[in-house]
């Protein structure tokens, strides 16, 4: 009943962030699976806006981490369980339509069974959405999201 009740106390916003969460992680998963990453991107572009520096403030880091619990929520409640990248590519484009600048990370390390990946999201040098310590854990890729041309 706890949930229940954390839900309905959501503002109607954030209701419509988690919708539209819902919506996109399976959307991501298929766009990612079917046409790559480039064009995964360039799918997610169509419908965000360019930020302008007067829109970034100390409040774009708190709207980025209200946005970032609401990715997760819908990642972790709903039917589909989306993995990092999934994740980070919502968060980036709900960011982005808002006129938030931010980028997907990629890391790498060595892990008990071989090489693992990690994706996540930074904003104004600040990581959102994952534990604060990421980039010690995984080692940092000098390239973003938007330095990606084509992995297809």
């Amino acid at each position: 009943m706890g949930s229940v009740r954390k839900f309905l106390d959501l503002s109607w916003a954030d209701h419509w962030v988690l919708l539209q969460a819902v919506i996109a992680l399976p959307v991501s998963a298929c766009t990612l699976n079917w046409f790559g990453m480039s064009r995964c991107r360039a799918f997610f572009e169509r419908t965000i806006r360019r930020p302008t520096e007067a829109e970034q403030s100390d409040s774009t880091l708190d709207e980025a981490r209200r946005i970032a619990r609401l990715v997760r929520i819908a990642a972790t409640r709903s039917l589909y369980a989306a993995n990092c990248l999934q994740r980070s590519i919502v968060l980036w484009w709900l960011l982005r339509r808002r006129g938030v600048t931010s980028d997907i990370r990629f890391g790498c390390r060595v892990g008990e069974n071989g090489w693992e990946a990690h994706a996540w999201v930074e904003c104004r040098d600040q990581v959102i959405g994952d534990s604060a310590d990421v980039r010690e854990r995984f080692a940092p890729f000098v390239s973003t999201l938007n330095d990606v041309q084509d992995f297809s």
